[in-house]
């Protein structure tokens, strides 16, 4: 990376909105140009040196995005405003193509993927792009969901803003310390201030884990609501786009243009900037019981104090939104993890099947393992080899589906006429193909949105929750998101001052 030089632009790049740098760009307080020039700096301090993030795997040459940059002040100039989003920059993730003009490639985290040359932008990128945004950085895929590998130059992989010296050494997967899933570039860049904004993409809790564990508010748009061409996939049923901030409106503006791709479903799209604003007497909201869902044991390590801190604040919350006039249903009952089987079967790793069964069809995995040790793989060689029929697997995703979907949320919601349901998010909700409330949204396509509840009292690390509606009710959850934005406390930004570097705050935006 080059070394860029910062002006004196006068911007808080942790703190930062996309709404508050486009009414300076509004003003003529601010151009595109000194925003990159800000945002590029930051990433210098703190991607590969200060902090050591490692949140992003591509940055474009600094003389494509200022000349992006310039040519939109000279479009603004010209009265050529083309969106709420022109000259703003935005981070994509790794497994979002862009064409060679962006000056980005696209690897999925992988190195087989190193040297490829996308035909074109994917068509979130296009839709994005026609509001006149900057696409500043492709962020790193974690090792964990991609065939990406930790070098000697960035052993530790991706870190937390919030955690000094990074993940805890020896820590469980989703312990303390954990920034979250595959889409924690996206996450971590917008806490750093490497960005206001980000897109990720969601099979599981790929989006709205990291999200939680940034202080930020996430969306994952329903699946089909967006063009899925040019997005890495694992199937064709499990993966959905969404928009990452700081704040609500941020979330809006971006989740509005990206449903305004080419669609491949007959959803009805309305401005879910309407929805700003909306109070809670106007929403009927049911919570779980969050005992209930705490993480398994094997996923987790985390400080004595912690389960007391989280049960009291999300029950604090809880009343907080009774008392702000929301019809609360407290606790709601959902499928428990062990309660999803049918005739036996694990309909979690059923479900693990229907991915492993679509990705081999085109991409033979068990051909790697006759050709050298993969110490580690049983369970991926067992599912491989295994003699579930087409027809016996489609059973058991229908009966998953029945138990998590009909027999769950959509019973929950019907029985008490709620409008969205809600859950913390260090739980069994973020394991990978379990029975929790954002498995069963990715499952069966509901939106999801992630929102912050605080920061764990022993490390600092941000926590949330999720809100879960049927498809088509990205409107229900923004409405929802804005009114809880409202009763919290203004975001805590992270200390990055500790890392040596230049402080990463520049005076106030």
């Amino acid at each position: 990376m080059e070394n860029y030089v910062l002006t004196d632009v006068h911007i808080n790049v942790l703190t930062a909105t996309a709404s508050q740098l486009q009414q300076r760009l509004r003003n003529g307080s601010l151009t595109s140009a000194m925003i990159v020039e800000a945002y590029l700096a930051q990433i210098k301090r703190h991607n590969h040196a200060g902090a050591h993030l490692n949140a992003m795997i591509s940055v474009p040459e600094s003389q494509i995005l200022l000349s992006t940059a310039r040519s939109l002040d000279a479009e603004r100039t010209a009265g050529q405003v083309r969106g709420p989003l022109h000259g703003i920059p935005i981070i994509l993730k790794d497994a979002i193509t862009t064409s060679l003009e962006l000056g980005m490639g696209t690897t999925v985290g992988s190195y087989a993927l190193e040297d490829s040359i996308p035909v074109g932008n994917a068509d979130i990128v296009d839709a994005v792009r026609s509001s006149n945004f900057v696409a500043l950085s492709m962020l790193l895929l974690p090792a964990s969901w991609t065939a990406l590998k930790t070098s000697e130059d960035h052993p530790a992989g991706q870190q937390s803003a919030y955690i000094r010296g990074g993940k805890a050494e020896g820590e469980k997967p989703s312990g303390e310390t954990s920034p979250g899933g595959s889409s924690t570039g996206s996450a971590q860049g917008v806490a750093a201030g490497f960005a206001p904004l980000s897109i990720g993409t969601e099979t599981i809790g790929s989006l709205t884990t990291p999200a939680g564990r940034a202080a930020l508010y996430a969306l994952k748009l329903t699946p089909g609501s967006t063009s899925p061409n040019g997005i890495f996939r694992v199937t064709e049923t499990f993966v959905s786009i969404g928009a990452m901030s700081q704040t609500v409106e941020d979330i809006a503006i971006l989740s509005d243009i990206l449903r305004e791709s080419p669609q491949t479903s007959s959803l009805e799209v309305h401005s879910l900037r309407d929805e700003l604003g909306k109070k809670w007497d106007d929403i009927s909201i049911g919570f779980v019981d969050i005992e209930e869902w705490r993480l398994m044991e094997k996923d987790k390590d985390f400080d004595a104090k912690y389960n007391a801190q989280t049960k009291r604040e999300y029950e604090t919350m809880i009343h907080r939104i009774r008392n702000l006039g929301g019809r609360v249903v407290h606790p709601i009952t959902l499928p428990k993890y062990n309660e999803l089987t049918y005739k036996g079967t694990d309909l979690v790793m059923a479900t693990t099947r229907e991915i492993l069964f679509e990705v081999n069809s085109e991409f033979p995995l068990s051909s790697y393992f006759r050709c050298s040790k993969a110490p580690g793989q049983q369970d991926l060689e067992n599912i491989l080899q295994s003699n579930v029929s087409e027809h016996e697997l489609s059973e058991l995703l229908d009966n998953y589906y029945r138990i998590t979907a009909t027999d769950g949320i959509d019973q929950a919601m019907h029985k008490h006429k709620l409008d969205l349901v809600a859950g913390p998010a260090d739980s069994t909700f973020v394991t990978l193909a379990t029975g929790s409330l954002r498995s069963l949204a990715a499952l069966q396509g509901y939106p999801i949105a992630a929102v912050p509840l605080g920061y764990v009292e022993s490390s600092g690390r941000p926590y949330g929750a999720q809100l879960i509606v049927k498809a088509g009710g990205e409107a229900t959850l923004i409405g929802a998101m804005s009114a809880w934005e409202r009763m919290m406390p203004a975001r805590r930004a992270p200390d990055l001052s500790w890392a040596g570097a230049q402080d990463s705050v520049q005076a106030p935006l």
